[in-house]
Formats: structure tokens, C-alpha cells, sequence
């Protein structure tokens, strides 16, 4: 006789109701970060779920995508903004860095340049 269980779908349905509400607490309230930067501009919960969902490993990879620099991440940081702003320092492009280390990177492009590198704008 094998040891393995028939999948209990009730645990199933609890581990996809605690994933999609962990994604909605992190666009509602900032990102924890442990560093106190959560939420660091105004506005950015909605400039996350217009962007990227509040998928921290999206990529557009349409060919408009690719021609504007990859946007990729919670914030679509095109991979020049990404290294230029520091990003290199936690991975090569946004998609492969934390949540936390894409906030930093998104707070130190803001400081330096605003809403304007976003195509959404902080609250859409």
C-alpha cells in the first residue's frame, strides 16, 4: 500500500485564499519591508496593481516591451532604469530581485524623477 493522500481541497482552497490575500494586503497597505520604506510615495498601491497586478516577478516581454528596456517587477523597472538606480546590486534585472529590494530601487527612482518614468501614474 502507498502512503500518499488524495489532495485535500479544502487545504488547497485555503493556501489560494491566503496567497491572493497576501498580494491584496501588500497593493492595499505598501510592502513590508522590515525597513520601513512600505509605501515610501503616495499612491503607489495603485501604480503597482496597474502596472504589474502586484505580480513582483511580471515581465513584459511584448515586443513594445522588449523595445522599451523590459519592464519588469511590481513596478515594470526597465532593466537601464534598474541598474542605473542601484538595482545591480540585488539582481541583474527587477523580476529576479524581492518585493523589498524592487520597493528601494522604485524609492530611489521616485525621489530622483517623480511619476514621470511610469506609464500608470502613483494612485491609478
Amino acid at each position: 500500500m502507498g502512503t500518499h493522500s488524495k489532495p485535500n481541497s479544502a487545504r488547497n482552497v485555503l493556501k489560494r485564499a491566503g496567497a491572493a490575500a497576501a498580494i491584496a494586503g501588500a497593493l492595499a497597505g505598501g510592502i513590508s519591508l522590515g525597513t520601513g520604506t512600505a509605501d515610501a510615495f503616495p499612491g503607489q498601491a495603485g501604480l503597482i496593481r496597474c502596472e504589474s497586478g502586484g505580480n513582483p516577478a511580471a515581465v513584459n516581454n511584448t515586443p513594445a516591451g522588449q523595445a522599451a528596456g523590459r519592464p519588469a517587477g511590481l513596478f515594470q523597472i526597465v532593466t537601464g532604469t534598474w541598474l542605473a538606480y542601484g538595482g545591480g546590486q540585488f539582481a541583474p534585472t527587477a523580476d529576479r530581485a524581492t518585493p523589498g529590494q524592487q520597493q528601494i530601487v522604485a524609492d530611489r527612482i521616485y525621489a530622483a524623477r517623480g511619476a514621470a518614468p511610469w506609464e500608470c501614474k502613483p494612485g491609478s
